[in-house]
């Protein structure tokens, strides 16, 4: 599986898939661009159906939904949009007689719904949602397989949490150190940690802390993006700055960096012959990469930068919405404790109607506790 950009990457792609596919077909999809990717988690009887909980990603559509970080409930969705996804979901579970979970995936794009897969079965996320819920969706399912019908008049309503929960991959790019940790359509992570907080911004930087991700304070950041990112990424580096991070960054994007007043250390990239970029990985001067490239070319010429980084457990950051978010969980929790609760604590608050928690039964009193932030 391959993402293509230009007409030259389709041709040179698809020469290449036909020498190896032998008789059998190609399949080709149009990309949409700018998309955002929602995943629906649903229980049916064949007959009602009761939504589980609706994900809002991170990335955007293209990056592969397990590799993708999403939140519980949506963030930046409008309600006349979740509604309709709701009942999209609802038609297809029906029309599908669907007994059991479902996992319905969707791309909305310029107020357009657009439905690209569905799974008949329980998914990844459902551990997830039934955390962030307080429901035990797999019991429940596990009980209408056996014949049993919803009960509506408990579950007809969607469970919409004060608090927000966040979902983040772990990838093992560290075991593997000859694996490109850049993000696409083909599944990379192996595993997945959650945070939960009163904002967004806590509950994202929880879950990066719990995925291994840690930025001491007055280290080294590299920048380094494809034009079409650059005004976007000055707004965090910014940031960064004034969290007290040193930016480094190669010539295009350290001019740019600078017309906007901010400092930055000036490296030449490896395809110019200078490997001090790779040393700075090495010693562990440079903590974090964010490395975003565009053009199939680009994304061969950096890969050098991203297997230092994952033979160094830095973490590399290859997609926009990944870095902002990660800033915003910095600011959030710079200069103070992480405030840590007991997920029993954070269910408590929901409509009466839904269960406990897995475990939450026998789990003891509810504990209150701090820890730093990296």
């Amino acid at each position: 599986m391959e993402l293509v950009r230009s007409e030259d990457e389709i041709l040179a792609s698809v020469d290449s898939a036909l020498k190896s596919s032998g008789s059998r077909a190609l399949m080709i999809d149009k990309f949409i661009e700018g998309a955002v990717e929602v995943d629906v988690d649903c229980v049916s009887d064949g007959e009602n159906v009761a939504i589980a909980g609706i994900m809002e990603h991170m990335e955007e559509a293209g990056i592969h939904s397990g590799d993708s970080s999403c939140v519980l409930p949506p963030l930046a969705l409008e309600d006349e949009i979740i509604e309709e996804i709701k009942e999209y979901t609802v038609r297809i579970a029906r029309s599908l007689r669907v007994i059991g979970m479902m996992n319905a995936q969707y791309a909305i794009k310029d107020n357009r719904i657009y439905c690209f897969e569905i799974n008949p079965r329980a998914s990844r996320t459902v551990p997830y949602v039934s955390k962030a819920t307080g429901v035990q969706w797999v019991k429940l399912a596990t009980r209408v397989v056996m014949g049993e019908k919803l009960d509506m008049s408990k579950y007809g309503e969607t469970i919409v949490p004060s608090y927000m929960s966040v979902k983040a991959p772990v990838f093992p790019f560290d075991k593997f150190p000859g694996v490109d940790s850049i993000l696409g359509p083909e599944m990379r992570s192996t595993g997945e940690v959650m945070g939960i907080g009163e904002t967004f911004d806590e509950a994202f930087i929880k879950a990066q802390l719990a995925a291994g991700y840690r930025l001491p304070k007055g280290s080294h950041v590299f920048i380094s993006v494809a034009n079409r990112y650059k005004r976007k990424v000055i707004f965090p580096v910014k940031a960064l700055r004034e969290l007290g991070y040193k930016i480094v960054a190669t010539p295009g994007m350290a001019r740019v960096i600078r017309s906007h007043g901010v400092p930055v250390r000036e490296i030449h990239k490896i395809s110019e012959g200078d490997y001090g970029l790779l040393e700075m990985i090495e010693d562990g001067t440079i903590q974090l990469v964010v490395n975003m490239a565009w053009s199939k070319a680009a994304i061969e010429d950096d890969k050098f930068i991203r297997l230092a980084a994952n033979k160094m457990k830095v973490p590399c950051i290859t997609t926009m919405a990944g870095f902002h978010a990660l800033v915003l969980g910095l600011q959030t929790v710079t200069g103070g404790p992480v405030h840590v609760e007991s997920i029993q604590n954070y269910n408590a608050r929901l409509n009466p109607i839904a269960s406990v928690t897995p475990g939450a039964a026998d789990a003891g009193p509810a504990p209150e506790a701090v820890g730093e932030a990296a």
